[in-house]
């Protein structure tokens, strides 16, 4: 994907350069121009899932704007397959836009795990405590 060749080459010239975070959005304006808004899926297999928010967002942001109903009925209504399903949905959009690029790529790849892949079965234990009354706040509070 191109996002990542451009993030990659980013963080290369800003590492060899020496650029400091205050002039780092100088090297990134300067590599990507513009992000591409629109890819043509004609006769692909994930159209119908993805045309109409690639359309709206780009490529990148699609993968992660995916309605939640489509995801509960490609998993058919399953909790943690949903969860799986969503959060592999996340972590591919963050790689195509190049948020896994150097030493920010163990970071997306541990919050798949935990996140999406229930790893120490964080989110099946959030789930079991706060299925059946949890709000937004006690599932923070659980954490």
């Amino acid at each position: 994907a191109s996002t990542s060749v451009a993030a990659a080459t980013t963080l290369a010239l800003i590492d060899q350069y020496k650029v400091d975070m205050f002039n780092g959005s100088y090297v990134k304006a300067a590599v990507w121009g513009t992000y591409p808004q629109t890819m043509h899926m004609d006769g692909g297999n994930i159209v119908s899932i993805l045309n109409i928010p690639q359309n709206n967002e780009g490529l990148g942001y699609a993968l992660r704007n995916i309605p939640a109903n489509h995801a509960a009925m490609m998993t058919h209504r399953n909790a943690m397959q949903g969860a799986a399903l969503c959060a592999t949905f996340e972590q591919a959009g963050e790689f195509e836009m190049g948020m896994a690029i150097g030493p920010f790529e163990r970071a997306q790849l541990l919050l798949y795990a935990y996140q999406g892949l229930n790893a120490n079965n964080m989110v099946y234990d959030l789930v079991k405590k706060n299925g059946k009354t949890g709000t937004i706040g006690t599932v923070v509070q659980s954490l």
